[in-house]
């Protein structure tokens, strides 16, 4: 999950002139057809009150003779051919009691455009014919637009968002390439030559409120604790040990041919979580006086020039082991500190979300972790 946010950040980064422009492309897109469906609309009400009202008269004209003698055969032949006409949608013929003489076509919604004109035989109206038109056949819907002209909207959208991008691209290169002229290779020198004096990535878990404990629930917790912190070590080739009354040390040497400050990184996750497991589950059998959260350690890894035997008396006469763990107690519950020089061994510091730590108790260390 973690993954897939920071891919999803880093692509609307890269692509944000792409992105903006797209949405205003849409947000044009949508003004120019609700404009074109307003201004459609009225143009259409317009033609079609035009023509139902033409065809109305005309046809009461012609009906006048036939409506008079009440020929039927008449009325239905005009009619008919009104109806013909993919305007119209439906004909009836009225006399002037209301009684429906003739009626062609199909039935029409109650809220369909309806036009009556009166038939009038010297002055006298003698019946009415009243005509129900067909709305599409006077206007283009939206649906119908959209379906014919959909390719040259996209292809408008693909035009302007390449345009838009490849001038954003070649106006960032020039400024992107002078930064790494200035910037990345003398980070690059520095951090090259703190990596390869590497001998020994240290990874510190300190024992968070030990002062709440009693010494032989520190004890049990520390030996409890470094029975797991083995499991992870052995299984990247590295020891584990206990400081004593203050938390576990892991040390890891460093190889050629892997990553090895990513490695720790992994480690303490890894060693993370399985403290945390085993801490519910103490909690949850009511056999240590803590909760399940947060949890009681705190980490911290940083890497350094020496490789010193493996005990715990070797490590605990170095400073530095001393600062590690100063700043692991630091550390908020689930993050883990990284010092610089443990960050300068990482091959890919992308792969990690970091932080800068910003704490002022971190210049005691400055001895220790440059």
């Amino acid at each position: 999950m973690v993954t897939l946010i920071r891919h999803v950040g880093r692509f609307a980064r890269d692509w944000a002139p792409a992105l903006w422009t797209c949405g205003g492309y849409l947000v044009a897109c949508a003004m120019a057809m609700a404009t074109w469906s307003i201004v459609n609309a009225e143009r259409s009400a317009s033609v079609m009150a035009r023509f139902g009202e033409t065809a109305a008269r005309d046809l009461a004209f012609l009906a006048a003779e036939p409506l008079l003698r009440q020929d039927r055969v008449r009325l239905s032949l005009l009619a008919t051919r009104m109806v013909e006409h993919p305007e119209v949608r439906r004909v009836a013929i009225h006399t002037v009691d209301e009684q429906l003489l003739v009626v062609a076509g199909a039935s029409a919604p109650y809220a369909a455009s309806r036009y009556a004109s009166p038939v009038m035989v010297d002055a006298t109206v003698v019946g009415d014919v009243r005509i129900t038109l067909n709305a599409d056949a006077f206007g283009l819907p939206v649906r119908q637009l959209l379906a014919k002209t959909w390719l040259y909207w996209l292809a408008g959208l693909v035009t302007i968002v390449g345009v838009f991008q490849c001038g954003w691209l070649l106006s960032s290169r020039p400024r992107h390439d002078e930064e790494a002229q200035d910037i990345v290779p003398r980070e690059s020198a520095a951090d090259r030559d703190a990596a390869t004096d590497i001998a020994t990535y240290l990874l510190v878990a300190n024992l968070f409120k030990r002062t709440d404990m009693t010494a032989d629930q520190r004890e049990q917790v520390l030996q409890e604790g470094l029975a797991i912190a083995e499991q992870v070590a052995a299984s990247r080739e590295g020891v584990a040990l206990v400081l004593p009354s203050t938390g576990l040390l892991l040390a890891f040497n460093a190889t050629e041919r892997n990553d090895d400050a990513f490695e720790t990184v992994c480690a303490a996750l890894e060693l993370g979580r399985r403290l945390a497991t085993w801490q519910t589950q103490r909690a949850l059998r009511r056999e240590m006086p803590f909760h399940a959260t947060p949890s009681l350690f705190r980490y911290c890894i940083d890497a350094t020039t020496e490789v010193p035997k493996p005990t715990a008396q070797a490590f605990c006469a170095q400073p530095q082991v001393r600062a590690i763990v100063l700043l692991a107690s630091l550390a908020r519950d689930g993050e883990i500190i990284v010092c610089e020089r443990a960050y300068a061994g990482l091959a890919e510091p992308e792969n990690l979300i970091l932080d800068d730590f910003n704490n002022p108790a971190a210049a005691l260390t400055s001895d220790a972790t440059p």
